[in-house]
């Protein structure tokens, strides 16, 4: 069985369902917001990239954090 490849497309499907993947009550207690800005600190730890590019993916990170902050304002 041959996997596909890991694209840049691939980890931000991985972002966008952050906060998604677990049923563990810890992970439960935190919200999505949370789960990014911690996904975006282990970013910057990273040390195994293969072919992404980490500065891209960061920013999609960031991106897709401050829109989850704005909504959640505007929500309240």
């Amino acid at each position: 069985m041959r996997l596909k490849p890991y694209t840049l497309e691939s980890e931000k499907e991985f972002i966008d369902s952050i906060g998604e993947h677990s049923v563990s009550s810890v992970l439960n207690t935190l919200s999505k917001a949370q789960l990014l800005a911690k996904y975006i600190a282990a970013c910057r730890k990273r040390v195994n990239w293969e072919n992404l590019d980490k500065f891209e993916v960061i920013e999609y990170a960031q991106k897709v954090l401050s829109k989850k902050l704005r909504n959640e304002v505007l929500i309240g």
